[in-house]
């Protein structure tokens, strides 16, 4: 009776559209697997609790759910195989979670490594190009810039294979790396290159045009950054996922004058970069270009104003919700600070400066 509940409970889930309705389900049909000890029903509800988590961007939550699974097909892989009907590809979640792993701080870097290598030889040669990729993630959060560059050169080279989200993603990885190197040509190269291939990210488009603003305007090609911003401002929507591409549109918008547009981008920005979903890496990214725009309309005499977004409690963690309003010159220092943090941490893991090199190119370009 506990086990053909706990299956109608997966059932259900599975017509349920409602993220927190679904995780609700599953949570009760684990916890009877549980109780009636069959392996392979919780298998099935944890399975679907992955994505559920991800999308809710619970990522502590995914990840404890996947580690389970992942351990389960180790040990018997024809109980647990690597999908199940209606279910994401255990080794595909995997992938997605070493991803979150390699750009955070929450393990050491040889964990980190012997966590993708171990995913290398669950995939036996099946998945190249993603390997690839999480190397190169590691790489460059670790600030081994060269490394970084050589892996993603790798992956783009190598076929995309069914771990593979996009050839589009990775270009824009590369984007990434060569951007925070300061290697403007080779940051031009991807961002053209990206607009020849599919996409599957919805965030993606705008993450690689935010991406050309500054390469694009290094070279003089104005009217290439000028249709950037305008459709990755169309295009992106404040999210767990974007709040360093609104960091970087807000700080071109500050380059060019626009500083109505530029507070906006900061104020949409702000309550996402001080989330609790944000990997460390991407939060330090969204600091470092909100720190520097801050600090630029502070220069530029607007230090003043007051950001309508601090009252939320997820700000609250670089401006306390107690000091009302916050201003521009206030928030600045602050955010400042946290990027510095931030950076210095990365950059002790790696043993590098590469990562406190980068927010102060950033910091110097808005002075």
């Amino acid at each position: 009776m506990t086990v053909a509940r706990a299956l109608e409970l997966i059932e259900r889930a599975d017509r349920t559209w409602e993220l927190r309705a679904q995780a609700m389900l599953l949570d009760e049909s684990i916890a009877l697997a549980r109780e009636a000890n069959d392996a392979g029903v919780e298998y099935a509800a944890r399975l679907r609790a992955v994505p559920n988590a991800a999308m809710r961007f619970e990522v502590s939550e995914a990840v404890t759910h996947l580690a389970w699974c992942v351990a389960r097909h180790d040990d018997d892989p024809a109980s647990h195989p690597r999908r199940l009907d209606r279910t994401e590809d255990v080794l595909y979640l995997e992938d997605w979670a070493l991803r979150q792993l390699a750009l955070s701080d929450a393990l050491a870097p040889a964990r980190v490594t012997e966590l993708i290598d171990a995913h290398e030889r669950r995939l036996a040669g099946t998945g190249p190009h993603a390997v690839s990729v999480l190397r190169a993630l590691h790489a460059w959060a670790l600030g081994d810039a060269d490394a970084a560059a050589a892996h993603i050169d790798e992956a783009i080279l190598t076929p995309g294979d069914a771990m593979t989200h996009c050839i589009r993603c990775t270009r824009d990885i590369a984007a990434q790396i060569a951007d925070s190197a300061g290697r403007v040509e080779a940051a031009i190269a991807a961002c053209d290159d990206y607009a020849a291939e599919p996409c599957v990210d919805a965030d993606q488009p705008a993450s690689a045009l935010s991406r050309g603003l500054f390469a694009w305007t290094a070279m003089g090609r104005m009217p290439d950054a000028e249709a950037a911003y305008a459709s990755a401002s169309r295009r992106v929507q404040a999210r767990p996922t974007t709040p360093e591409v609104l960091g970087r549109l807000a700080r071109y918008a500050l380059a060019t004058g626009r500083f109505d547009e530029a507070l906006k981008h900061v104020e949409s920005a702000l309550p996402w970069a001080m989330g609790s979903a944000l990997a460390t890496h991407l939060r330090m990214s969204a600091l470092r270009e909100l720190a520097a725009v801050l600090s630029g309309l502070e220069a530029a005499g607007l230090g003043s104003e007051p950001l309508s977004t601090a009252g939320d409690p997820r700000v609250g963690r670089l401006l306390p919700t107690g000091h009302q309003p916050w201003t521009v010159a206030q928030a600045a220092p602050r955010a400042v600070a946290a990027a510095r943090h931030l950076a210095e941490r990365f950059d002790a893991r790696g043993g590098t400066t590469f990562h406190v090199e980068h927010l102060e190119r950033t910091l110097t370009g808005v002075a």
